[in-house]
């Protein structure tokens, strides 16, 4: 009896003794690196996925995206799966010298002409908080796929919204991400939640084939969804409908100095009266979006859009009705031309900061029947400092003047100073 307690005693401080040296493993990985934790369901070792390399470095990340490293990584038992779990707790507060319509992003489309509405504003929230799950299936023959679910709170009354949904497997993506039009690579991190509002960062449905040709340059085409919009006039009753798809395409050079995208996209938009009547109106328009290294640390990027019938692409003009038009003389609808530009500069500084200045600039053509107090002409600056105090958290102040300016000349002037604290978990 006595030595199967001895036996019954040894074997406990046994597997006292293996436990307590795991314990002691898990906190020396967990002191090398708290940003990623990997789950495994009865797996002895880890399968590494590569996501940057299944997505290649042409993928579209905004600055203040979620980091890839950051997250909670479940990796099933026959490790052919690998599920992570990303958010970021986003929380917003400024002051605005104008009471405008968009809080969490600076549109100086929004700024109040009329001197008599001005109203200065306070304002805090929560809803660019995120949430999100990614997916790599790994296949035993095909390779892997990828799957992309991401929402946020930035609908009305503060209900999720999504952003990404998307799947991608070897050249095709299909789903819900940024167009292939989008230049949100090519600016520095700004609190404000679309950074220049002279920038695209729409996002819509496609299906996209990419094409690496090789490590410096790529190709991608797509078909994508959107849809255009246009101020209803009193005399007409009608609507646009998007009888094709958007085609668009784009030409990528990477290289670490220097970076550079072109792209294009074309459509025919219809249009459709009260009475049945049919208009056919080509759409179309370019950009060209770049980022070079400058001097040590420091940063420069430029972007140029323009075109016609397609300022819905344009941040500043989301929603706001300035694709198309209709002419009361000639009983048409016109597409209307745009034009953007944007420069800023960026530079990395001591103590885990950084420091940009921007300026952005853009133009919604005008026609001599439109309203004197139509928008024409806009412009802002923006002045960022971006502080990263740990892993996983940014801290962020910002400095935003903007100016709108009518067809008749008019004009309406606006400030906000903004912070926003980031924690990817």
């Amino acid at each position: 009896m006595k030595s199967i307690k001895i036996i019954a005693f040894l074997l406990n401080l046994l597997l006292f003794l293996l436990i307590l040296a795991n314990t002691s493993h898990a906190q020396e990985e967990t002191a090398q690196d708290t940003t990623k934790t990997t789950i495994t369901i009865d797996a002895p070792d880890t399968l590494a996925f590569d996501k940057e390399e299944m997505t290649g470095k042409y993928a579209d990340i905004s600055p203040l995206d979620i980091g890839s490293d950051r997250g909670l990584f479940i990796l099933s038992a026959d490790r052919l799966l690998e599920l992570r779990i990303l958010g970021s707790i986003r929380a917003n507060f400024n002051y605005t010298s104008q009471d405008m319509p968009n809080n969490e992003s600076f549109n100086p489309y929004e700024i109040p002409v009329d001197k008599s509405t001005y109203s200065f504003n306070y304002y805090a929230g929560v809803k660019q908080t995120r949430l999100g799950f990614e997916v790599i299936r790994r296949t035993r023959e095909r390779g892997d796929i990828f799957f992309r679910l991401e929402a946020d709170f930035l609908q009305l009354n503060g209900v999720f919204r999504l952003r990404h949904a998307y799947g991608q497997f070897g050249n095709f993506l299909f789903g819900k991400t940024w167009s292939l039009f989008n230049t949100i690579g090519y600016q520095p991190a700004m609190v404000s939640f679309d950074g220049s509002a002279t920038g695209c960062g729409l996002r819509t449905p496609q299906l996209r084939y990419t094409h690496q040709i090789n490590e410096t340059l790529a190709w991608n085409v797509a078909i994508e969804y959107s849809q255009p919009t246009f101020i209803q006039p009193d005399t007409i009753a009608g609507e646009l409908l998007q009888v094709i798809p958007d085609f668009t395409g784009r030409f990528s050079y990477t290289r670490e100095k220097i970076s550079f995208r072109i792209a294009i996209i074309g459509n025919v938009i219809t249009g459709r009266r009260s009475n049945g009547e049919i208009e056919y109106l080509p759409i179309y328009g370019g950009s060209f979006a770049a980022r070079v290294s400058l001097w040590k640390a420091a940063t420069g990027y430029m972007s140029i859009s323009g075109g016609k019938g397609i300022s819905r692409f344009i941040d500043m003009f989301s929603g706001k009705s300035g694709d198309i038009i209709y002419n009361p003389g000639t009983d048409k609808f016109e597409a209307l031309g745009m034009l953007t530009t944007y420069l800023a500069i960026g530079q990395n500084l001591p103590e885990d900061l950084s420091l940009s200045a921007g300026f952005g600039y853009a133009v919604l053509e005008n026609k001599p029947f439109q309203l004197d107090t139509d928008f024409n002409i806009a412009f802002d600056l923006m002045l960022n400092l971006f502080w990263n105090p740990v892993a996983g958290a940014r801290f962020g102040i910002e400095y935003a003047f903007g100016r709108r300016y009518d067809k008749d000349d008019d004009h309406g002037n606006a400030t906000r100073l903004s912070a926003l604290i980031i924690y990817d978990f």
